[in-house]
C-alpha cells in the first residue's frame, strides 16, 4: 500500500477515535437538565427531503412531487365506493348547529 492511502486510512482512524473520546466525555458531563439536548444529538436527521427541480425532468412532475411531499395521501382515509361503508345522507330538516 502507497504512503498516501496508509496516511489517510491513519487520519480517518485518529478522527473516529477522537470523536469518540470526545464524545464519551461530552456523556460522562452531561447534567440532568441537559438529556434533551444528548436526545437531540442521537435523534436520525434527515437530509433535505423537499424535492427539488434538479431531480426532476418537468415543471409537471417537480409539482407532483411537491404536492405529494407537503400533502401526502392519509393512510387513513376511507373509500366511499367501498362496498363495506355506510354512508347515511344528513338529514334535510336538522340544524347542522345543533345535533
Amino acid at each position: 500500500m502507497d504512503d498516501a492511502k496508509q496516511a489517510k486510512r491513519k487520519y480517518q482512524h485518529e478522527v473516529k477515535r477522537a470523536k469518540a473520546r470526545h464524545w464519551r466525555t461530552f456523556l460522562e458531563n452531561t447534567k440532568k437538565n441537559e438529556v434533551w439536548t444528548v436526545h437531540q444529538f442521537t435523534k436520525k436527521r434527515l437530509g433535505s427531503t423537499v424535492p427539488s427541480k434538479y431531480n426532476y425532468p418537468s415543471a409537471a412532475s417537480l409539482n407532483l412531487a411537491i404536492m405529494q411531499h407537503f400533502f401526502p395521501q392519509n393512510p387513513n382515509l376511507v373509500d366511499m365506493e367501498s362496498p363495506n361503508v355506510i354512508y347515511r345522507e344528513p338529514d334535510q330538516d336538522r340544524d347542522p348547529a345543533h345535533p
